[in-house]
């Protein structure tokens, strides 16, 4: 971000480190050494932390979608869960853990899948490269979440396996979203070459029209 000075950059890095906190928090990892000193927090800070995933996320999606240029209406659904996941995040500080959990979670579960229809119907109707990587991502966080969820809800046994499948399917998702910001790059790059290459043909054509 500091040397592109791309904004889909700066929020791609809100979303992984908020990610990586709610992750550390799961597994107490967070209390053990970050924030040990602070027992009332560590009981509602996956509650905050969650919904605040999906405001970095939503907003990582707007932008490197481009959705305000070419989707206004996909742009202002991206903004009103924006500031629905604000408003969790704030209740989430003052209520009870208990009573905001599930808002979050359910908050959360409705991005991925809005994020996943959202990518899909860009990456169809658009065909651009960054945009597989994208959709391609979102589904390995989506399927590990969903076997996650199965393994929580006794559909599936519970092994292994089945307890880290949601941590493999963020490190890949984060791996593909990694590949999809240098391909998005690399094909505004090209377009910017296409575009000097086209500028320097006319301005050649009018010197010979000129020189005529």
């Amino acid at each position: 971000f500091l040397r592109i000075r791309d904004r889909a950059y700066i929020f791609y890095v809100l979303y992984v480190l908020t990610f990586a906190v709610a992750q550390l928090s799961l597994t107490g990892f967070s209390y053990q050494f970050i924030w040990p000193e602070l027992p009332a927090w560590n009981q509602r800070s996956l509650a905050v932390i969650t919904p605040l995933i999906v405001v970095c996320a939503t907003m990582f999606v707007s932008d490197f979608l481009k959705l305000q240029n070419f989707q206004p209406l996909l742009y202002r659904y991206a903004n009103i869960l924006v500031v629905i996941g604000l408003v969790v995040a704030a209740l989430s500080a003052v209520l009870p853990y208990a009573t905001m959990i599930p808002y979050a979670a359910a908050l959360a579960i409705f991005t991925c899948v809005s994020i996943l229809i959202i990518s899909y119907y860009i990456m169809f109707k658009n065909a651009y490269k960054y945009a597989i990587y994208f959709s391609a991502a979102w589904t390995a966080f989506l399927l590990g979440s969903v076997i996650l969820a199965m393994n929580k809800f006794g559909i599936l046994p519970r092994t292994g396996m089945t307890e880290s499948v949601a941590q493999i399917g963020s490190a890949i998702e984060i791996i593909l979203l990694s590949f999809a910001l240098a391909e998005r790059l690399h094909d505004a790059s090209n377009r910017q070459l296409k575009a000097e290459t086209e500028t320097r043909r006319i301005s050649e054509e009018l010197i010979a029209t000129q020189q005529q």
